[in-house]
């Protein structure tokens, strides 16, 4: 959850202090699955999505949230996972708290 939550962290301050078009832009996070240096047999995949605020689920690039979601998988087996996700507003707001789940 650490690796999951410092991601997280990192993402919402570049959506504080560089702006909500910053997360935005494809070019300034690997959204691929990537290993997570000095961690070896660990790998996140960052997933940044405007959602319509109706069901916060449904992509929608007009809508002024964006569902963050950072999921850290490890080893050789499948499932070994746990994932991080929040809300924020294009205003610098965070909606919810970062939440976490593992499977």
């Amino acid at each position: 959850t650490e690796l999951a939550t410092s991601k997280m962290e990192e993402i919402i301050a570049d959506h504080e202090f560089i702006g909500a078009h910053y997360i935005l832009d494809i070019d300034n996070y690997d959204r691929t699955e990537t290993e997570i240096e000095g961690f070896p047999g660990f790998s996140n995949q960052i997933i940044i999505t405007k959602v319509d605020p109706s069901d916060l689920e449904t992509p929608d690039e007009t809508s002024s949230l964006t569902k963050i979601e950072v999921i850290v998988s490890w080893s050789a087996d499948e499932g070994n996972s746990v994932s991080a996700s929040t809300l924020l507003t294009d205003s610098g707001s965070t909606v919810t708290v970062a939440t976490t789940e593992g499977t």
